[in-house]
């Protein structure tokens, strides 16, 4: 755990980035499993980690335009640094270019009944957040509040959703601590 994230923290050096540093582009580690989903699913990982809440920050924007500015992710895929750690992943990983067209047939060339089956009344297919509920609905819109409050959503702003469907058939807008679908 300890050399993933010293391997991160060399990433991030250039960039200005500190973990657990007192800028507001700082990244905040709250649980030190991020630096491995990180380094086995980079982007993914880094997301998926986010949303789990091992780690934060002040300054999303400034944090990402910092990471792109430095060109990481170019870094992670040429470095040998990096093949070690990602190699056991990508031998077991049977996710490749050639078996593309097999998965996306199997997962998505299936009738619309089947995924209104399970999925909440605005069709979401990302997850919801089921803390304090067992209920799919409610589940679904603690996970829009959720997304609101983590990018301070005001009232006036927008959301562009790139196929999520988070705001299912319209937009969602954040007023005094409700969503409004």
């Amino acid at each position: 755990m300890f050399e993933h994230k010293y391997l991160i923290e060399e990433l991030l050096t250039p960039t200005g980035i500190t973990i657990n540093g007192s800028n507001p582009w700082d990244i905040r580690i709250k649980d030190d499993r991020t630096f491995s989903l990180v380094l086995s699913n980079k982007n993914l990982g880094l997301g998926e980690a986010y949303v789990a809440g091992w780690w934060d920050c002040q300054r999303l924007d400034e944090f990402f335009c910092r990471v792109l500015k430095a060109g990481i992710d170019k870094k992670v895929k040429a470095g040998y640094k990096f093949l070690l750690h990602v190699l056991s992943a990508s031998l077991f990983n049977r996710q490749s270019k050639k078996r593309a067209r097999i998965v996306a047939e199997q997962h998505y060339d299936l009738d619309n009944e089947l995924f209104t089956s399970f999925l909440d009344a605005y069709n979401q297919y990302s997850c919801a957040y089921f803390e304090g509920t067992a209920d799919l609905e409610d589940a679904q819109i603690k996970k829009m509040e959720l997304i609101c409050k983590k990018l301070h959503l005001q009232q006036n702003d927008h959301v562009l959703d790139i196929g999520l469907r988070l705001g299912g058939p319209g937009a969602f807008i954040w007023r005094s601590g409700m969503v409004v679908p």
